[in-house]
C-alpha cells in the first residue's frame, strides 16, 4: 500500500541491523549493500492532517528509511562503508561496460 506522510521523523529504531543490497531511481544501474535498522518507529502527519506513529518492519522500514534520507540531503551511498562503496564502484563499471 502507498503510505502519504509529512513531515516524517524516525523516533526510534530496533537493535536488528540487517545488511542488503539496495539501489536508487536517482543511480540507475548502481546497487550497494547498505545495514539499515530491521525496524522503524516514524511519526508523521497524514494527509488528513492526523499525527500518527506507527512501526514498519523488513523492506518498508528500509525503503522509508531510504526516502527519509533523500529528504535529510543524504545519498544512500553515504551509508555504505568504503569496502561496500569500493566493490558498487567496480561492479557498476562492469555494468556499464556490459551495457555498450
Amino acid at each position: 500500500p502507498v503510505i502519504a506522510c509529512f513531515n516524517p521523523i524516525i523516533v526510534a529504531t530496533g537493535d536488528k541491523q540487517v545488511l542488503l543490497e539496495e539501489g536508487c531511481l536517482s543511480y540507475p544501474g548502481f546497487y550497494i549493500k547498505i545495514k539499515r535498522p530491521q525496524a522503524i518507529k516514524i511519526r508523521f502527519t497524514m494527509p488528513n492532517g492526523e499525527t500518527v506513529t506507527n512501526v514498519y518492519s523488513g523492506l518498508t522500514a528500509r525503503c522509508i528509511m531510504h526516502e527519509y534520507d533523500h529528504l535529510e540531503g543524504l545519498s544512500f551511498k553515504a551509508r555504505a562503508t568504503q569496502y561496500h562503496r569500493d566493490k558498487a564502484n567496480k561492479d557498476y563499471k562492469l555494468y556499464l561496460r556490459r551495457k555498450k
